[in-house]
C-alpha cells in the first residue's frame, strides 16, 4: 500500500496512517522487536525483498510530493512579496509624510548633517560616506531637498595623503562643488607628510577643483607640513574677495639669527579686502592686510611672532595693527 497525503491539507491521510500501524504491530516486527532471536533467513528475505522496498518507495513518493509543495509554496511567497510591495506603496500614498512641508524636510535633514558634523567636523560632503549622500537617495521629495539644501555643502574638508585618495572622492568632490551652487564655502585643506609612494595626482586635481573656487572662500582653515606654502598656495592670490576668517598653521623655514626682513614670507594673503579674523601657528612668517584685522590670535605654536616680527610685517602695508 503507498503512502498517500490529504489533497487538502497536505497531512498523511487516515488509510496511509493505518498501513504505517499494521506495519508497527504486525507479528513478525514484534516478534523481532522483543527477542534476542535473529531473523532467519526467509524472515531477512521477507523484509528486505519485500517490505524495505515498498517503504523505500513511499518515501520517494512523500519526498516528491514535498518537492512539489515546495515549489508551489515558493511561487505563493513570491505573490505574496510583490503583493506586499504594492500594497506599501498604495500605503505610503496615504502617508502624511507626503504633506510634510519641504522647508521642514529641510530642517530635518539640516540637522541630520549637523549631528553627524558634531561628531566628526571634518567629516563633510567631501567624503563619498557622509550621510548626504544616502539621505538624498531615499526617494525624489528627499533627493529634492538634499541637493537644494546649500549650507551641506558648502563646508568642505580635504586631508592629504590620508591614505591617497580615490576617484570616487575626486568625483564626490566635483558634484559637492556643484551642488554648493554660488554660496560661500567653508574649506578646510590639510597637507601632510607625503610617503615616499604618495601619488600626487588626485591631490593636484582636488587641490585645482577648490582653487578654482576661491572667489567663494569664506572661512579657510589651512595646514601645511611638507609643502612651500607661497607656491601652494599661489593660484589664491589676488581671488580672495570673500575671505573674512583665516586659520594658517605653515611649516616653512625661520632663522632665529636672521633679520625679520630678510626671511621668507608668505605674502599670498596681503590682498584679502574682507579678511577681519586670523588666527596663526607654525613657523612661518605671513603677510596680511593688517588695518583691517579686527581678530588675530597666535598659538602657542607660533613662537616666531615676536614683537619685531609683527612691526616689520605691519610696516610692508604701513598700517599699525588693530
Amino acid at each position: 500500500m503507498s503512502v498517500s497525503l490529504c489533497a487538502q491539507c497536505g497531512t498523511i491521510s487516515k488509510a496511509s496512517l493505518q498501513y504505517v500501524h499494521e506495519l508497527e504491530t504486525s507479528t513478525l516486527l514484534h516478534n523481532l522487536r522483543t527477542s534476542n532471536v535473529p531473523a532467519t533467513d526467509q524472515e531477512s528475505s521477507h523484509i528486505q525483498h519485500n517490505i524495505l522496498p515498498n517503504i523505500d518507495t513511499d518515501i520517494s513518493s512523500i519526498s516528491a510530493k514535498i518537492r512539489s509543495l515546495q515549489d508551489v509554496v515558493a511561487s505563493l511567497q513570491q505573490e505574496r512579496d510583490a503583493l506586499e510591495n504594492v500594497r506599501e506603496r498604495y500605503q505610503g500614498l496615504t502617508s502624511l509624510c507626503r504633506g510634510v512641508p519641504p522647508e521642514l524636510w529641510e530642517q530635518i535633514l539640516f540637522y541630520v548633517h549637523e549631528d553627524e558634523q558634531m561628531d566628526d567636523e571634518d567629516f563633510t560632503v567631501s567624503h563619498p560616506t557622509c550621510s548626504i549622500w544616502d539621505m538624498a537617495k531615499v526617494c525624489h521629495t528627499w533627493r529634492v531637498v538634499a541637493v537644494s539644501l546649500h549650507s551641506c555643502w558648502t563646508k568642505l574638508c580635504l586631508e592629504f595623503p590620508e591614505d591617497g585618495k580615490t576617484e570616487q572622492e575626486v568625483r564626490a568632490l566635483k558634484v559637492a562643488l556643484q551642488r554648493s551652487g554660488q554660496h560661500p564655502l567653508d574649506i578646510t585643506l590639510i597637507t601632510g607628510y607625503n610617503p615616499s609612494d604618495f601619488d600626487p595626482s588626485f591631490r593636484n586635481r582636488m587641490l585645482a577643483m577648490v582653487h578654482a573656487e576661491s572667489h567663494r572662500w569664506r572661512d579657510a582653515r589651512l595646514s601645511e607640513y611638507d609643502m612651500n606654502s607661497d607656491i601652494l598656495y599661489a593660484p589664491l592670490r589676488g581671488r580672495l574677495p570673500m575671505l573674512e576668517s583665516l586659520y594658517l598653521f605653515l611649516t616653512g623655514e625661520f632663522y632665529i639669527n636672521t633679520p625679520v626682513d630678510e626671511q621668507s614670507v608668505v605674502t599670498v594673503f596681503g590682498d584679502c579686502p574682507r579678511l577681519t579674523k586670523v588666527v596663526l601657528t607654525g613657523t612661518q612668517l605671513v603677510e596680511l592686510p593688517w588695518a583691517q584685522i579686527r581678530e588675530l590670535r597666535l598659538e602657542d605654536r607660533c613662537r616666531i611672532w615676536s614683537d619685531e616680527a609683527c612691526a616689520s610685517l605691519r610696516g610692508r602695508r604701513g598700517s599699525p595693527i588693530i
